[in-house]
């Protein structure tokens, strides 16, 4: 499979399908009780979870195999913080890269159009980001985004990082750009 970088990926797209909701189909559409600290995040590890997380992605995969659309795969990992993993217990795993894995194990089992699928992991803010009152420091800002999650992420080989809900007025700190991991230079921010 080769590895296609979102620059690349981007470019060379007219049309590019995403997945949406998925959070949502979980919390509608399955029997599972979403996690109060990490969401979807620990669906991973376990196997029905794990099953109904991956249909849910396979139905995507399908419509854009289906349409040979090239498509854009988030990791379930939208509040995967240190801090939230480990209020949820998993602090000796590695949630975030274990996403991308486990996305990238699915990707994989698609031959050809796997090369048309790009997975990015998916970050979002700390606390609530609609209340000012939570809002990070820059400093704060700096270390929750430069931190062992964005490292996990980055070893995994997620294609790009996507913040999500950066609606805070003293977020802006969080649009610097990231230094790319050793021997890579084509990640986008």
């Amino acid at each position: 499979m080769k590895r296609l970088l979102f620059p690349e990926f981007f470019e060379k797209s007219q049309c590019i399908l995403g997945e949406g909701a998925v959070i949502e189909r979980l919390r509608r559409d399955s029997e599972f009780d979403l996690d109060p600290h990490i969401v979807n995040s620990a669906f991973i590890y376990d196997k029905d979870k794990s099953t109904a997380l991956s249909e849910i992605y396979r139905q995507y995969l399908g419509i854009g195999l289906k349409y040979n659309l090239p498509l854009l795969l988030s990791t379930p990992t939208w509040r995967a913080s240190r801090e939230r993993i480990e209020k949820a217990g998993y602090e000796k795993s590695d949630v975030n890269g274990d996403n991308f894995r486990f996305l990238d194990g699915i990707r994989k089992s698609y031959g050809e159009y796997a090369n048309k699928i790009v997975i990015c992991g998916l970050l979002s803010c700390r606390g609530d980001a609609y209340n000012q009152s939570e809002a990070l420091t820059s400093n704060d800002a700096h270390e929750f985004t430069h931190g062992k999650r964005i490292d996990s992420q980055r070893r995994a080989w997620t294609s790009f990082l996507r913040r999500r809900y950066l609606h805070s007025v003293r977020q802006p700190a969080w649009q610097q750009p990231l230094p790319p991991p050793e021997n890579h230079t084509s990640l986008v921010y």
